[in-house]
């Protein structure tokens, strides 16, 4: 479908996204499109973050269906910040990023994930949509979840550059593949260690 017709999603092709480019070559599972302390157009009151849906089987409200977190992953790759750092539409309103509360959110998900997946290595990304002064901040606060856990040996991956051929600003389906061409020795690294 065309940019700007349809929904949002409808320009995105979520099977050529670099997440689940990267989970069929690597054996791993992905999603995206959610913050970590607020969404794209939302302060995180109409709408859920990640926090709030990711122990339940299908990422939303029904607590009744939980994931079981049998299958213990090798690697956790999180890329959240594109979403929080975001400006919305414009018309709905919109608070100033807050760092404090995205790092707190972001070090309390990372404990969330380790509580199920103590043995697991996790990578940080900064986003290939973001950048200039939101990079640097994004990439800070990054630091500092590391810094947090600086005894567990997370890594921090940095996009070099936006890739955001798409609509509206998000990576086309080259892109993608750029961004798993990108991630893809880091991630055979880590696996091999």
């Amino acid at each position: 479908m065309a940019c700007n017709e349809g929904d949002c999603i409808d320009q995105h092709n979520a099977y050529l996204a670099y997440g689940p480019r990267l989970a069929r070559t690597l054996n791993l599972s992905s999603v995206s499109g959610i913050g970590i302390y607020r969404n794209w157009n939302d302060e995180n009151i109409e709408e859920l973050i990640l926090s709030q849906v990711y122990e339940n089987l299908y990422l939303n409200t029904d607590a009744s269906k939980k994931y079981d977190f049998k299958s213990q992953p090798d690697i956790v790759s999180i890329c959240l910040g594109a979403n929080d750092l975001s400006d919305g539409d414009g018309i709905k309103s919109r608070l100033p990023f807050n760092k404090e509360k995205y790092t707190e959110n972001y070090i309390n998900f990372v404990e969330n994930v380790y509580s199920h997946y103590s043995k697991t290595k996790i990578i940080l990304l900064n986003s290939p949509m973001v950048f200039s002064d939101r990079n640097t901040t994004l990439v800070a606060c990054l630091k500092n979840v590391q810094q947090h856990f600086k005894n567990k040996g997370i890594k921090i991956f940095e996009f070099d550059k936006l890739l955001v051929n798409g609509c509206n600003y998000h990576p086309s389906i080259q892109d993608h593949k750029e961004i798993s061409s990108q991630l893809m020795p880091l991630f055979k690294s880590v696996l091999n260690k």
